[in-house]
């Protein structure tokens, strides 16, 4: 009796299917995870993030998907940290798209979302490279200074660690990034920010994720390393990130860094199991794409 009536009292609640993706993950990397959910009830934006909330520490965004009912674009994305609802979230635009369209008989080559920052295209090439690419909000460059003693002693890294190369930049592409060049790999994976002391520079700066890069990589066919650092989003790192890696795309072609030709970013702490985001640039935009994997199929009880 007492099984029959938690049953009857689960129906009841609100339920939405809920997936568990793991994004731009390589052969023996896990890459970043991202909660995907298909509403088939009205969900108010405190109910989504009160998931958002309750799935800290199991993914770093909850991603919300509906059809578009404003007939400005085929889907209407919403994005939740376990904080606050953000704007735009690579990766889990990745999952959900890559989930959506590797699961429908949908095989158009280019589908549009609605997200807080417009409408994006995504293009479906899951019949030729078994991968999604998101078009990246445009880039807006912020003109000022940043003290490179100052980030150095945020990210507990010595300031010879930072490269002359390129400046330390703030890029938004839906977030505010800020992108700090490094010499060396060994300078990339051995960073070991305080949490705190990382955030607390980045409240001060108004700055949500930190992405630092160096050009020295672990594998010959890939372009740049990073790692990403996201603490105004209540976490400290992101293993694999869409939008921070577009940011830097951008700056990179923008200083005749990158001639536009696609590339592979490996990004995370792990030298040899790197995560894996691909960056092509077409019509003066960057898209970011890769591929995704199902851990969890089901449905997420609202209590």
């Amino acid at each position: 009796m007492p099984d029959l009536i938690d049953f009857l009292r689960r129906i009841s609640m609100k339920r939405c299917k809920f997936k568990k993706m793991d994004v731009f993950a390589g052969d023996k990397s896990y890459g970043n995870p991202a909660a995907v959910f298909y509403p088939d009830e009205i969900l108010t934006s405190d109910e989504m993030q009160k998931i958002g909330y309750e799935l800290k520490d199991f993914v770093s965004e909850a991603v919300f998907i509906f059809n578009d009912d404003s007939g400005k674009a085929d889907y209407y994305l919403r994005y939740f940290s376990c904080e606050r609802e953000v704007p735009f979230c690579g990766h889990g635009t990745v999952g959900a798209l890559y989930d959506m369209l590797k699961s429908s008989e949908d095989k158009r080559p280019v589908i549009t979302i609605r997200t807080m920052k417009g409408i994006l295209e995504i293009e479906n090439r899951i019949n030729l490279e078994d991968s999604v690419y998101v078009t990246a909000p445009e880039a807006v460059f912020y003109d000022y200074n940043f003290d490179k003693n100052e980030v150095s002693a945020a990210l507990n890294i010595d300031t010879s660690a930072v490269s002359d190369k390129l400046q330390l930049k703030a890029v938004n592409v839906g977030q505010d990034i800020l992108l700090v060049p490094l010499k060396s790999l060994d300078d990339v994976v051995s960073c070991s920010p305080d949490y705190d002391s990382l955030r607390k520079y980045c409240l001060s700066h108004n700055i949500e994720i930190v992405n630092i890069y160096t050009e020295d990589v672990n594998y010959p066919q890939n372009f740049i390393r990073s790692r990403v650092f996201a603490p105004g989003f209540g976490y400290l790192e992101d293993p694999a990130t869409g939008s921070a890696n577009s940011a830097l795309a951008y700056f990179l072609k923008k200083e005749n860094v990158w001639d536009g030709s696609p590339f592979t970013i490996e990004q995370g702490m792990d030298k040899a199991n790197p995560s894996l985001v691909r960056i092509i640039f077409k019509n003066n935009r960057v898209l970011f794409g890769g591929k995704a994997k199902t851990r969890i199929d089901g449905y997420y009880f609202l209590v």
